[in-house]
C-alpha cells in the first residue's frame, strides 16, 4: 500500500510516470544484468482518492469518520476515474516542468586541447 499525503498534481504526476515503469515491466531485477532475473510487473487495482478542500471542513470531519468507520471503499475510484487522475497529474508535471526549465537554456560541451 502506498499513501500520498499533501502532494500537488505535478508531484502526483511524477509518481503516476514512476509506477508507469513497473507497469510496463521497464525495472530488471539485478540492475539489468544477463543473469535472467526477471522484472518488476506493477497491477494498480484499487485506488482511494479524496481530496480536501480547504474551505469545507465538514468534509474533512466526514471522511475522518468513514475512516475510523472502516468504510473507506466510499473514495474508491473505478477505472475511468483512475484513468483520469494518472490523465491529469502527468500533465500537471508536463506543464510544471514546461514553465520552471529556463526559457533560454542551452547545453554546451567543452574539449580539452
Amino acid at each position: 500500500m502506498l499513501n500520498v499525503v499533501n502532494a500537488k498534481p505535478w508531484e502526483l504526476g511524477l509518481l503516476m510516470i514512476g509506477l508507469h515503469q513497473f507497469e510496463t515491466e521497464q525495472i530488471p531485477l539485478g540492475g539489468g544484468r544477463s543473469r535472467g532475473l526477471g522484472v518488476v510487473k506493477l497491477d494498480i487495482r484499487e485506488m482511494w482518492w479524496f481530496d480536501y478542500p480547504e474551505n469545507k471542513p465538514e468534509e474533512l470531519l466526514d471522511y475522518l469518520q468513514r475512516l475510523v468507520q472502516g468504510d473507506k471503499n466510499h473514495y474508491l475510484c473505478n477505472q475511468e476515474q483512475l484513468e483520469s487522475h494518472k490523465h491529469n497529474w502527468t500533465q500537471a508535471l508536463i506543464n510544471y516542468l514546461r514553465d520552471n526549465i529556463p526559457k533560454n537554456s542551452t547545453t554546451t560541451t567543452q574539449t580539452q586541447s
